[in-house]
């Protein structure tokens, strides 16, 4: 964990220590007036609490004006735009972070969240990073999961068998991840389950083994970057997660019969292959 501070507010940035929820940075800040952030896009949640003042947040082309106990949040991959008011700049709190668990469906839908579980987190988050602590990941950690437990007492109750929560989880974190060369022992082992028994969760509730599903990931990045670009096939093929560039020509060629080269030049020609199914 890292801290950092200037004459408006201060930081703290985290160690990747917790796979379920993984707190990413927190702060909180002074903003003079009309100060704005974006747009941007962010891969990971972000909220902001605001504890005083006012301001407007812009997302999906609708705009909230946001004030005193009231938290805007930011989904991971969405364009997003926050601006202090002219007269009453806020002062705000936040905290990021990642997770691969599913998170609560009332909590997911809302683009501002407000309570007294909400004011309460932040409360317990400010004096966090307004003096600083040593190894915070666990007790940020905590207030993440306070926060989005308090969503799951309302939510009606879904019947979710243990093995579809498995699958769901890996399917998350293959979509995330393949691109870092991800293996099936790897997904077992991080969802702490023997690798044949996950390996049989996985294809009961996705269709298709793990090792496929990956692969399908891997080549269907690998074919649109070579649909949007004109990069060196060994750069689309670290990219997507292989490190042998013979291997990840002879699987894309297997899987859209043609080579990564000829994939390319079928795209600026217009007549890009379907590939096999």
């Amino acid at each position: 964990m890292e801290r950092y501070e200037n004459d408006v507010g201060c930081a703290l940035v985290f160690s990747d220590r917790f796979s379920d929820i993984t707190p990413y940075d927190a702060g909180t800040q002074i903003c003079p007036p009309l100060h704005f952030y974006g747009p941007a896009v962010r891969s990971y949640w972000l909220l902001h609490y605001v504890v005083s003042g006012k301001g407007v947040f812009v997302k999906n082309g609708e705009t909230y004006r946001i004030r005193e106990g009231q938290c805007f949040v930011i989904k991971p991959y969405e364009t997003t735009f926050y601006q202090a008011d002219e007269y009453e700049p806020w002062r705000y709190v936040w905290m990021g972070f990642r997770t691969s668990v599913p998170l609560p469906e009332r909590f997911t839908g809302q683009a501002v969240i407000a309570g007294h579980t909400v004011t309460g987190v932040f409360g317990k988050l400010l004096p966090l990073c307004e003096e600083g602590m040593q190894e915070p990941d666990m007790a940020v950690a905590a207030l993440i999961w306070e926060l989005l437990a308090s969503f799951c007492r309302g939510d009606k109750p879904r019947e979710i068998k243990s093995g579809e929560q498995y699958a769901a989880v890996a399917k998350n974190l293959i979509e995330r991840e393949y691109m870092k060369g991800i293996t099936v022992t790897e997904l077992a082992a991080r969802l702490h389950l023997d690798r044949s028994y996950f390996s049989a969760v996985f294809r009961k509730y996705v269709g298709i083994p793990p090792q496929k599903y990956i692969n399908e990931m891997r080549l269907a990045a690998a074919a649109e970057l070579l649909s949007v670009g004109d990069y060196p096939v060994s750069l689309v093929a670290r990219s997507s997660g292989y490190t042998d560039v013979c291997n990840f020509s002879k699987m894309f060629k297997e899987r859209y019969g043609v080579s990564p080269k000829g994939y390319s030049e079928s795209i600026k020609s217009g007549s890009a292959a379907g590939g096999k199914t």
